[in-house]
């Protein structure tokens, strides 16, 4: 497996990653009630996309099964959204992980692979 493909996603991750990390007292506030919750779905979105598209620009892998893909991609984007909700609790100042954050992160990873085979198809 070449680490090529996964650059976008792993880029994308040290963003997310900068971002989550970034006091929580300096962020601008938010336009309506809840729309970070729609910030967590499109980034988590996003790098769930990113991710499988690198298994899909893999060659002559085991991982070309596309089930296996879709797998790696949304396990991959849950666990990193987990693990960026407890650094925000415990590693991170002013910032605070949130379950319902969680979820957003974890329907975002969802919707990123199927908004990659959406945009495929077509």
């Amino acid at each position: 497996m070449k680490l090529k493909p996964f650059i976008p996603a792993l880029i994308w991750l040290i963003i997310i990653v900068v971002l989550s990390g970034y006091p929580g007292r300096s962020l601008p506030k938010a336009p309506f009630d809840e729309f970070d919750k729609l910030v967590h779905l499109a980034i988590y979105a996003l790098l769930s996309f990113l991710s499988v598209l690198g298994f899909s620009k893999q060659s002559h892998s085991f991982l070309l099964n596309s089930k296996l893909q879709n797998f790696f991609s949304i396990s991959f984007t849950i666990v990193m959204g987990g693990l960026i909700e407890l650094l925000q609790e415990y590693v991170f100042i002013n910032r605070y992980g949130d379950w319902y954050d969680f979820i957003a992160n974890s329907l975002g990873a969802f919707l990123g692979v199927i908004g990659f085979y959406l945009i495929k198809k077509y």
